[in-house]
């Protein structure tokens, strides 16, 4: 019994090992018959080597010739329909649970801050640029709306676009309005408002977003400091707790 039960471990390993090779064996006559010819562009070289990969089409698995020509069509696929030059930022291939996807970023943008995803679909690709390329001038528009609104420029206002309609720039910032679902964060110094009146405030603020259908929620913060200008895009995040403000106050827009 021990003899036949070790036989069939040795076959079970054996078979295993056989089609491990066979597996490799297959992808290398892939490799030949495919991407003999190919040619890497100067873009696949500098990204490869970014990664820390050979330049060498040869020295490369299927697999990864397969990643960086998508990279590649990806890329390209952005540029051929904003008319702008993109880079590379990361790739996940397709998954049991995920779709394959491009992390890109506009050229000379910075990849922390500007990058979205690109992603291949049944009908080609879809990508979320739009919510960085209008991040900025909507963050304006709708910041100098509440100035204006409230007759108040001790006022500072950062949104996270989630998503949009627009597929362009708008010239008419309206455009803006009922087109474009966001949270935002508003930041205030009052310092001689109690909290009633900081209370009335935001339901200011409420009353203009819901008037000009301004989607969706936001957050109203009343700083104990005038540190506004302290606040950037980038450091906003780090003054919603606590020790910053006097009071915070959600709104929530359907």
């Amino acid at each position: 019994m021990k003899i036949k039960l070790l036989c069939l471990m040795i076959l079970i390993v054996v078979v295993g090992a056989s089609g491990c090779g066979m597996e490799q064996n297959k992808m290398e006559l892939e490799k030949r018959n495919l991407y003999a010819d190919m040619e890497l562009t100067q873009r696949q070289k500098n990204i490869l080597e970014e990664q820390g990969l050979s330049t060498e089409v040869d020295d490369l698995t299927v697999i990864q010739i397969k990643s960086i020509i998508a990279i590649g069509e990806m890329l390209s696929y952005l540029e051929n329909k904003y008319d702008k030059s993109f880079v590379y930022v990361g790739y996940k291939q397709a998954g049991s649970l995920e779709q394959e996807s491009l992390r890109a970023c506009i050229s000379g943008g910075d990849p922390q801050f500007d990058s979205f995803d690109v992603k291949r679909t049944e009908d080609g690709y879809e990508d979320d640029y739009m919510l960085v390329a209008i991040r900025d001038d909507y963050t304006n528009y709708i910041e100098e709306l509440l100035k204006s609104e409230l007759k108040n420029e001790s006022l500072r206002l950062f949104a996270q676009i989630y998503t949009t309609e627009l597929t362009e720039l708008p010239e008419d910032k309206e455009d803006y309005l009922e087109t474009v679902s966001s949270w935002k964060a508003v930041f205030l110094y009052l310092p001689e408002k109690e909290e009633a009146q900081m209370t009335q405030c935001a339901q200011e603020i409420e009353q203009i977003l819901r008037s000009k259908k301004i989607k969706y929620d936001c957050d109203v913060i009343f700083l104990k400091e005038n540190i506004l200008h302290e606040l950037t895009a980038y450091n906003y995040m780090d003054y919603l707790t606590s020790q910053y403000y006097k009071k915070r106050q959600t709104i929530e827009i359907d």
